[in-house]
């Protein structure tokens, strides 16, 4: 047995360490969550490995159903000779996540709340740290009863559903691994509801050390539960997870492994903007009897459009920025475009994990706590990672390259370095630039440079501080009216092409000048003496100025350039 690894028994796996007991009346216990252990955790990973991200970085969560089953093991040793019959006021305040770590404790408490007509409840809570994460109340007794009596309505327009179940789980919609994997089967889709099948489990691999766990609920199946709720909003551009459920009562012992077992779940409330859904359940035993109820299954809902869900599911299928045209760059060498919209009710540091090596990780804790910070940079290394996949893709006629294996880093002077995967030759030029309202990057073998901003930030600026009086002429034949567009335009030009020198303005903008302003956007910049040219392409996409500078020679730049040049 690995060193640091807690013998577990069958009996009550994720029992733990008794800190604390008071027969009858308290009991404190500590249960260290271990990735070499609880191999079950690597089936509820946020993030697939795809083979290139250690399971540590993947962001594996304890699932709500196994932290129902510990809080049962707890509440089992205050009341022995009884079983559970209900768990009732479930509340998830935080996600139980190994994130960066291999080992995390959790404490769980239980304390006696009384007894009446035959049965015990205890109350539990889950801690991390000393932080509270989840609440419940079990309730056990010498035998079942029924007080949940739930009536449930003929579907409403039902359907086939529009995909074979198991691609819920082969094209990722649910990321649940081997382990979880319970749907067996929908039998029809309503508007308001949905019928199926599900697989009873039992824990078999669940643990290293435990063949044939013995655990008191079915948590594979009461997962499965939960994914069948989230089957009926398939194809919604919704994202869905458990954070309450208020009464699940149980009727029998849970059927052998492997055995189909009838679903059928009705949704009582949807309130998107609310961002709230809640379902009521019933689960049979495969024999025609009730097996479990469950109502008030509480789901908070992620409004992710489709780029996010795709990237997440699939990312070496899928990239979250948006190729721009541009007429400064050719072959392979693109632009990309990240609206902050796509990333709408995103997990910054979930989605961090999937596009972050563990080498950038540091990198973006130094962003300091401020939300908006953290994702506006984060935004910015999205835009760059999918410009480089693209470009790699496109150039070497290959699949897009997982988001972690490109590694950017900053020299110096604050420009961007790439690192690429061993074998991946060739590593062209990058630039980024990134807003509150959006990021962009842009990919050339030639040198390249990007600069983004929202459209009115012209109007903060005085053309005189820092255009020449030449350029103010060129900006009013183009621009009589002088809108803060086009003084946006003329700034982002000049950022851009001195980041294609890699020097920055250094507080002197006029120092780069435009010689040439053409109404479709592009601009045309000298530098120094001799001068250099420099071409830039600025377009007004979403409420936003981008610019993206290259290398140009003088006869491109006109009769005047050409003067100058000569």
């Amino acid at each position: 047995m690995p060193a640091g690894r807690e013998e577990r028994s069958a009996a009550l796996p994720l029992l733990g360490q008794v800190l604390r007991f008071e027969a009858g009346r308290h009991i404190l216990t500590e249960r260290m969550l271990d990735l070499d252990e609880d191999l079950f955790l690597a089936d509820h990973t946020f993030i697939h490995p795809e083979g290139v991200k250690p399971l540590e970085e993947c962001f594996a969560v304890l699932p709500l159903t196994m932290t129902l089953e510990m809080m049962a093991e707890v509440a089992a040793c205050l009341a022995p000779g009884l079983g559970v019959i209900a768990i009732e006021n479930v509340r998830a305040k935080q996600w139980i996540a190994l994130d960066g770590v291999r080992r995390a404790g959790v404490r769980v408490e239980g304390r006696w709340l009384g007894a009446v007509d035959g049965v015990t409840q205890i109350g539990t809570e889950a801690f991390v740290g000393e932080r509270s994460v989840a609440t419940a109340t079990i309730r056990l007794a010498e035998r079942y009863r029924l007080s949940v009596d739930l009536q449930f309505a003929e579907l409403s327009r039902p359907r086939p559903f529009p995909i074979e179940v198991q691609r819920l789980y082969t094209d990722r919609y649910l990321f649940h691994g081997p382990r979880f994997r319970s749907l067996a089967g929908v039998h029809q889709l309503g508007d308001q509801g949905i019928t199926g099948e599900l697989v009873a489990g039992g824990g078999s691999g669940f643990f290293a050390s435990v063949a044939e766990p013995q655990m008191i609920l079915d948590p594979v199946a009461l997962d499965g539960a939960g994914q069948m709720f989230g089957a009926i909003f398939f194809g919604q551009e919704l994202y869905m997870l458990p954070v309450a459920i208020d009464t699940i009562e149980f009727y029998r012992t849970s059927p052998p492994p492997g055995t189909r077992v009838p679903i059928r779940i009705q949704v009582v409330e949807f309130d998107r903007e609310a961002r709230r859904v809640a379902c009521n359940m019933e689960v049979q035993d495969g024999q025609g009897k009730v097996w479990f109820r469950i109502r008030g299954w509480q789901d908070v809902l992620f409004r992710w459009g489709r780029e996010l869900l795709d990237v997440q599911r699939l990312p070496c299928a899928h990239v979250l920025a948006r190729e721009v045209a541009t007429g400064t760059l050719a072959g392979s060498d693109l632009a990309v475009l990240l609206r902050r919209e796509v990333l709408r009710d995103a997990q910054i540091e979930r989605l961090a994990r999937l596009y972050l090596h563990g080498d950038e990780w540091a990198a973006f804790q130094a962003t300091g706590a401020s939300h908006r910070r953290r994702k506006e940079w984060l935004m910015g290394r999205i835009a760059a990672k999918d410009a480089m996949r693209l470009y790699l893709a496109r150039r070497d006629g290959r699949s897009l390259l997982h988001p972690s294996l490109v590694i950017i880093e900053n020299d110096p002077a604050g420009r961007p370095v790439v690192r690429l995967p061993e074998g991946v030759e060739g590593c062209p030029a990058l630039s980024i630039a990134h807003v509150h309202a959006g990021a962009a990057a842009a990919v050339s073998d030639l040198g390249v440079g990007v600069d983004l901003e929202a459209v009115d930030a012209g109007a903060g600026l005085e053309r005189g501080g820092f255009a020449t009086p030449s350029e103010i002429r060129l900006l009013a034949e183009i621009d009589g009216s002088e809108t803060p567009a086009w003084t946006t335009r003329l700034w982002c030009a000049k950022e851009a092409a001195s980041k294609v020198l890699g020097t920055g303005l250094r507080g002197q903008p006029k120092t780069f000048e435009a010689v040439r302003v053409q109404p479709d956007g592009r601009l045309f910049l000298k530098h120094g003496q001799p001068p250099g040219w420099i071409a830039v392409q600025t377009l007004q996409e979403d409420g936003l100025i981008l610019a993206v500078a290259t290398r140009a020679e003088a006869a491109s730049a006109g009769s005047r350039a050409s003067q100058e040049a000569s």
